[in-house]
């Protein structure tokens, strides 16, 4: 990294994957509360290091590069698209990924966002194998699974920004229909940061009276119903994409909390071993954060009722975990077969034939049957062609075909 940027000592670092809305908004929280360290990170050339430059220059007029006595340090914020340049990381922030749409449910991200997030995930945790790593990308809890898996970290140095978002939606509702200081609000919402999220009235209370004193059932159920719908209220009204201010301040406390070692007790996608009859999955629970990430999760006494949904909701998430293993396996598939016909030579001449392919696919221990539904699908999306030569059906990597295989693999060489 380029020692004019960097300050000679080591501050806590804190490296954001991702320069999007949610991504740049959370740089400037860290930059401004004067936290940690920032590396922001994003693929597009040029988005990082502009967003970083313009954080740099807006520190002085926001009088946040003082030093402080408790966090006393010239913090620094850098932009880069080199993975190397966030190195040594205690904390990263995975926002990467496609925004919704008006109409789209956060499912309905899983196939685009899935391979950004591996990857991202791989990455950053090469270059900083001892970081904590916190996933905001959606869907929030298979994306955080994900990212687990592609990790090789503990679970427990693995979260995701779910329940405290969902529960500061809440809190503001309730605010907001009794006229009262949002402070004075404290809510509690768990499961899977969706549809099927879990707002439980019971554990929420305006200056310590519980709301059921407060409100009817009936306002109760409409504060609940608008919690669940809150982003997709947000897309719609945006139009160009989703809400980035709240997740970006949850995501800046829950950084706050691990980087201080806080040890706060907060909602989030954790890693469950039993808690809740649960295993084996990330889920949206009240989670005490520190240091060494995930400290425990807390069980509430939950009712039947509240039992039952959680369940649902978590069957949502398992639903979705296995959807997404499989289009990672498919995309390792596709991956493989189109490297292999470029390694062939498919996409510079027309002698490469079907037998060919067949050999090399053999040669790896794989069965090349196991590819014909890849194979047809990218013969239908006009990634690969055929010509006859000699009498011969031959195999063409079409420049459609190259530029999938860049994309799959993150790389311009081909």
């Amino acid at each position: 990294m380029h020692s004019s940027v960097w300050p000679s000592h080591r501050p806590a670092r804190v490296s954001i994957i991702g320069a999007g809305k949610v991504g740049s908004t959370l740089a400037q929280r860290i930059v401004e509360k004067n936290i940690a360290d920032v590396v922001l990170l994003d693929v597009v050339p040029g988005l990082a290091e502009g967003i970083a430059l313009d954080l740099m220059q807006a520190r002085g007029i926001e009088r946040c590069d003082r030093a402080f006595l408790v966090r006393s340090a010239y913090r620094c914020v850098f932009g880069t698209n080199n993975y190397a340049d966030t190195a040594e990381s205690n904390v990263v922030v995975i926002t990467a990924g496609s925004p919704r749409k008006p109409g789209m449910s956060r499912d309905d991200l899983l196939q685009v966002n899935a391979t950004i997030v591996v990857e991202a995930a791989k990455n950053a945790i090469a270059h900083s194998p001892d970081a904590i790593l916190l996933v905001v990308t959606n869907p929030l809890d298979v994306m955080t699974y994900l990212a687990w898996q592609a990790s090789g970290l503990p679970p427990q140095r693995v979260v995701g920004m779910a329940g405290g978002l969902d529960s500061a939606r809440f809190q503001a509702f309730i605010a907001m229909e009794l006229g009262v200081p949002t402070v004075d609000v404290s809510a509690m919402v768990l499961g899977s940061h969706g549809d099927l999220m879990v707002p439980l009235p019971r554990y929420c209370t305006v200056s310590g009276i519980p709301i059921t004193e407060l409100m009817d059932n009936e306002t109760i159920e409409r504060l609940v119903e608008r919690t669940r719908n809150a982003g997709s209220e947000i897309v719609q009204l945006l139009q160009t994409g989703g809400a980035y201010f709240a997740p970006a301040a949850t995501t800046c406390l829950m950084v706050e909390s691990i980087l201080f070692n806080q040890s706060r007790f907060m909602p989030a996608s954790a890693y469950l071993q039993g808690e809740y009859g649960l295993k084996d999955i990330f889920i949206g629970v009240p989670c005490r954060l520190g240091s060494s990430g995930v400290e425990s999760v807390l069980e509430l006494n939950l009712t039947e009722t509240e039992r039952a949904a959680l369940h649902a909701s978590a069957q949502s998430v398992l639903k979705n975990i296995q959807r997404a293993n499989e289009i990672m396996s498919e995309s390792q598939s596709t991956t493989r077969l189109l490297l292999a016909l470029w390694k062939l030579g498919a996409h510079k001449s027309t002698d490469v034939k079907r037998v060919d392919l067949t050999e090399k696919i053999k040669r790896t221990g794989e069965k090349a049957s196991d590819y014909q539904g890849i194979f047809d699908k990218l013969e239908q999306e006009g990634a690969i062609a055929f010509e006859i030569k000699n009498r011969n059906r031959v195999i063409l990597l079409t420049e459609k075909g190259v530029q999938m295989l860049r994309e799959l693999l993150n790389t311009d060489e081909f």
